[in-house]
């Protein structure tokens, strides 16, 4: 059975999400896995290896970008360095938010596709969630059906 992806592009047509960084081909980056991660505890330095951190999109709100701004510049560049060393395919900032130029300067060092959506968090991971189930789930074909 062939591994199904969808590629990051189509997920900012389809959201019509603003990219504020792109990287070469990146937004061409394969995504497999039908779940998103929202963001957390990593931004306080509690990292733990797993899908989480190197598989799945990343999501940002509200209170995550207003933690990034309340950080210190030395515990803010050495968290944000940290967190972005691991392997996720994107980072998508709901809400709007203003994104600190420190976490955007490390979006482009690490070469993570940003996006950003009008959406509110809970909403924005609802929709991805559901567009990714449905794309990536499991067929099975059996003489011309699709099951």
């Amino acid at each position: 059975m062939m591994k199904k992806f969808v590629r990051l592009s189509k997920l900012v047509k389809a959201f019509d999400f603003t990219v504020i960084y792109g990287g070469l081909d990146n937004l061409e980056r394969k995504i497999f896995i039908p779940t998103v991660h929202r963001v957390g505890a990593e931004l306080t330095g509690f990292l733990i290896e797993g899908d989480e951190l190197n598989k799945q999109l990343h999501i940002l709100g509200t209170e995550e970008m207003r933690y990034i701004y309340f950080l210190s510049n030395e515990d803010r560049k050495n968290r944000l360095k940290k967190y972005f060393s691991y392997n996720f395919p994107c980072i998508i900032v709901a809400c709007d938010k203003d994104i600190h130029p420190d976490f955007i300067e490390c979006a482009k060092r690490h070469n993570k596709p940003l996006l950003v959506t009008k959406d509110k968090t809970a909403v924005i991971i609802r929709k991805l969630k559901y567009f990714l189930q449905r794309k990536l789930s499991p067929e099975i074909r059996i003489e011309e059906h699709i099951l």
